[in-house]
């Protein structure tokens, strides 16, 4: 057998390699789909930081942790999941079900985001009916344009499953609205004036500072012997 010949020597780095390493790289500002006029834009990533939505989670053996949000995958059926429309799917509830032949499908509540870095969780909710009829899932109610903010409390066990979510107006006012899906359509209860709990934290807060990562002349000074 012939050995292969020996591979070609590394390219050597760029002269000015050491200033590349001190060079700061531009963060764009996200940019936000376009919205109605009632939607609050989504705040620009201060400078020199880059931003991410997280979320707290609860694991089935009682852990608690932050985790990114992007890195969340929610069972949603695929059925119901392609109607998403880019939004982002940050809460859903079984309301019900029906019988379909020998199958049986679930009606759905969902909440959407459209926006990133936004300062509420949802600015949309849809149900989703399955018609036996037509073998396919329809929209029962949908609402969007809006700031919505967890949580959302539902009522499933009832002949017809309640449902409550808090948003916000156009002066700041929270309002806990009721509704109610009656099997076809949902149908709204009435809203009240809404005060979160003083133990909660702002959704709205300033995340901590992030500390820079190192440049490209800090990391080779770290795999210097007695720099670690």
């Amino acid at each position: 057998k012939i050995e292969p010949p020996p591979p070609p020597p590394a390219p050597k780095p760029p002269k000015d390699w050491l200033e590349m390493s001190r060079a700061k790289v531009a963060v764009e500002a996200p940019m936000a789909k376009p919205t109605k006029s009632s939607r609050v834009p989504a705040p620009a990533a201060p400078a020199g930081q880059m931003m991410d939505d997280i979320s707290l989670i609860r694991t089935k053996d009682g852990r608690v942790g932050w985790v990114l949000t992007n890195a969340i995958f929610l069972e949603v059926p695929d059925e119901v999941a392609q109607y998403a429309e880019g939004n982002r799917i940050t809460a859903y509830f079984p309301m019900g079900e029906v019988a379909d032949g020998d199958q049986r499908h679930k009606h759905w509540l969902w909440a959407t985001q459209s926006q990133k870095f936004a300062p509420f969780e949802f600015d949309g909710i849809r149900m989703f009916t399955y018609n036996i009829r037509r073998h396919r899932y329809e929209t029962a109610h949908r609402e969007r344009g809006f700031r919505g903010f967890f949580p959302i409390l539902v009522d499933a066990n009832k002949p017809e499953p309640e449902f409550k979510m808090i948003f916000e107006d156009a002066s700041g006012q929270r309002w806990l609205k009721s509704l109610v899906f009656d099997g076809n359509r949902v149908r709204t209860l009435g809203k009240q004036p809404y005060t979160p709990p003083k133990d909660a934290a702002p959704v709205s807060a300033s995340p901590p500072p992030v500390k820079p990562d190192p440049s490209l002349l800090d990391r080779m000074k770290m795999l210097l012997p007695g720099k670690r």
